[in-house]
């Protein structure tokens, strides 16, 4: 599964976890590359997670921005 959050962010899922992921863009055979954030045991705290680490790696500066 892989279910994608916006343009730069997505969730994929193995059998045991939750992955939040950058796309890095395709290898030289064509295969979409992740640069994975964190793992996580639901889908619940993968998007808890993306949300912390968007506002901590962003430059926003109130919550209308968010």
């Amino acid at each position: 599964m892989k279910i994608k959050i916006n343009e730069d962010y997505v969730i994929r899922s193995s059998q045991y976890q939750y992955v939040l992921s950058k796309p890095k863009g395709p290898d030289k055979n064509g295969a979409e590359q992740y640069s994975d954030i964190g793992y996580f045991p639901t889908v619940e705290k993968a998007l808890d997670a993306f949300t912390e680490h968007h506002i901590r790696t962003s430059d926003i500066s109130s919550f209308e921005e968010l």
